[in-house]
C-alpha cells in the first residue's frame, strides 16, 4: 500500500512506548516517590526534588547524594477486531537511571544538579503483529541534565518557605524499525536520529504550619529538533517506491506541565499527600517530516491535555530507622481512540504502590518502591481509517525502584525519616 509509505518516517519523533504512563512521559525518578505513587510535590526533600519540585532542596540541609534506577516490566497485547487474534508484544525490561546531588552554599542558598530520563521507553512487536507496518521496534530516550538553585526564605515569613528553579539540557535519541508490506513481499525501514533541546522548571514549597505543606511546580516545554538517517530496503522491483536513503528531520515539543500538591500530617510521623499534574499534550497535534527527496509529509495526532491525580501516605518509625509508604494514582491517556496505535499503545491507567526506607550507618539510607499498573484496555475508534488497524490494546506493568542516599552535615543524620526527607520533622 504505497499510500502508507510516507508514514514510515512519522514515528521518528514519537517512537516512545507507554510502559507505565500516559503518552510517553515517565514518572518515577526516585524510589521514595515511587512508593507513594509519585505524590511528593509538597514534601520531597531528597535529590529527586530536582525533578518533582526544585524548591525541595531549599528546605534540606547538609550535602545530599541520591542515586538509583527504576526497572520497568511492561506487558502489552493487541486483539485484532477482524480476526480476534491476540498478539503479545516482545517489549523488554527497561531501566531508567537517575543521579542527584545538592548541598548548602549558605542558610539562604542551596544548589544542585540532576540526571534523569523523564520521557521515553521501548516497544517491540513480533512479525505476526497486524501493526508491523506501524512499528516493529521503537525506542525513544531523553536525558535531562538539570542544574538548579533554591532559596530558603523561611526567616522572612511565618512557617517554612522555599523557591527553586533551573534549566534543562536535553539530548535525545530515537530509533524506529518497521516492516513495509508489498502483498506477500516485505521490506524494512530503519530510522535513527538525535536531537537537542532546552527547557526550565520552577517550584515553590510552603509549610504555613507544622502539619501542612503545599508545593507547586511548573515545567516548560522542551523543543527537540531531530535529524536522522533513513535506511529503506525492499525487493528490487519495489525499492523505487520507497523514499531514498538519506537524511530526514522533524521537531517535537515535550509538553509543558504544572504539578501541585497538599500534604497533611494528622498525627506524629504520619503524612498524607494529594497531588495533581496537568500535562499539555494538546500541543501535539501533528508531525511535519522533511523527507530525503525534499518533500514533507504531515501526520495528525490530536492528543489531548490530561489531569493526573495521585495520593500517597507515609508512616515513620524512627525507633526502627524505618519509613513505610503506599499510594494510588490515576493517569489518563492523552491519545484519542482515532489515533491509537502500536507506537505508542496506551490506555487510562490506575496504579497502586508500596515502599519503604531504611537507615544505614554513617548517613546512608536506602529507599525501595514498587508500582503496579492495574490491567487496563483501550479500543480503537470505529471511524473508517481512524486508525487503519482496528482492535483492542491490553496493558499492564510492574516497576521496581531502588535508590541509595547519603546525607552529610545535617543537623540529625542518624534518624532515617530525617535522612530520607520524610515525615519525622523537628
Amino acid at each position: 500500500n504505497t499510500m502508507r509509505i510516507p508514514a514510515i518516517v512519522l514515528a521518528l519523533s514519537t517512537a516512545a512506548a507507554t510502559a507505565h504512563a500516559g503518552g510517553f512521559i515517565l514518572n518515577d525518578h526516585g524510589a521514595k516517590a515511587t512508593g507513594r505513587a509519585d505524590a511528593v510535590v509538597a514534601t520531597v526533600e531528597d535529590g529527586s526534588s530536582i525533578f518533582y519540585n526544585p524548591a525541595g532542596i531549599g528546605v534540606a540541609d547538609g550535602i545530599n547524594i541520591y542515586l538509583g534506577g527504576t526497572f520497568i516490566i511492561p506487558t502489552a497485547s493487541f486483539t485484532d477486531a477482524d480476526t480476534s487474534i491476540e498478539t503479545d508484544s516482545d517489549t523488554p525490561v527497561a531501566i531508567t537511571p537517575n543521579f542527584y546531588a545538592h548541598g548548602e552554599v549558605s542558610d539562604l542558598v542551596k544548589v544542585g544538579n540532576g540526571f534523569y530520563t523523564p520521557f521515553g521507553s521501548t516497544t517491540k512487536w513480533p512479525a505476526s503483529s497486524p501493526g508491523r507496518d506501524q512499528s516493529r521496534e521503537t525506542v525513544l530516550r531523553t536525558f535531562f541534565i538539570s542544574p538548579v538553585v533554591a532559596f530558603n526564605l523561611s526567616k522572612y515569613v511565618p512557617g517554612t518557605l522555599a523557591i527553586g528553579g533551573g534549566f534543562d539540557l536535553v539530548p535525545a535519541t530515537v530509533l524506529l524499525k518497521r516492516d513495509v508490506l508489498f502483498g506477500e513481499d516485505v521490506g524494512t525501514a530503519e530510522l535513527g536520529g538525535d536531537g537537542l533541546g532546552f527547557g526550565g522548571r520552577i517550584g515553590v514549597r510552603y509549610d504555613p504550619i507544622e502539619q501542612v505543606s503545599v508545593g507547586l511546580t511548573y515545567r516548560s516545554k522542551v523543543a527537540l529538533e531531530f535529524t536522522g538517517n533513513g535506511d529503506f530496503d525492499a525487493p528490487p522491483s519495489y525499492r523505487p517506491i520507497l523514499p531514498p536513503d538519506g537524511e530526514i528531520s522533524t521537531s517535537v515539543d515535550l509538553p509543558q506541565s504544572v504539578l501541585g500538591g497538599v500534604a497533611y500530617r494528622p498525627m506524629p510521623n504520619l503524612e498524607l499527600e494529594l497531588d495533581f499534574n496537568w500535562i499539555a499534550w494538546s500541543s501535539f497535534k501533528e508531525l511535519d517530516i522533511a523527507l530525503p527527496d525534499g518533500s514533507n509529509t504531515v501526520d495528525p495526532r490530536n492528543w489531548e491535555d490530561v489531569l493526573v491525580v495521585r495520593f500517597g501516605a507515609e508512616y515513620g518509625m524512627p525507633e526502627l530507622g524505618l519509613d513505610v509508604r503506599a499510594g494510588y494514582g490515576y493517569d489518563p491517556t492523552p491519545i484519542p481512540a482515532t489515533t491509537l496505535g502500536f507506537s505508542p499503545p496506551d490506555a487510562n491507567r490506575h496504579v497502586v504502590s508500596l515502599g519503604a526506607s531504611y537507615q544505614l550507618p554513617k548517613g546512608f539510607y536506602v529507599d525501595l518502591g514498587f508500582l503496579y499498573g492495574l490491567p487496563v484496555s483501550m479500543t480503537t475508534s470505529s471511524e473508517p481509517f481512524e486508525p487503519q488497524v482496528k482492535g483492542k490494546f491490553d496493558l499492564t506493568f510492574f516497576n521496581t525502584a531502588l535508590s541509595l542516599g547519603y546525607k552529610f552535615g545535617a543537623e540529625d543524620s542518624t534518624a532515617a525519616p530525617a535522612a530520607s526527607g520524610t515525615v519525622a520533622r523537628k
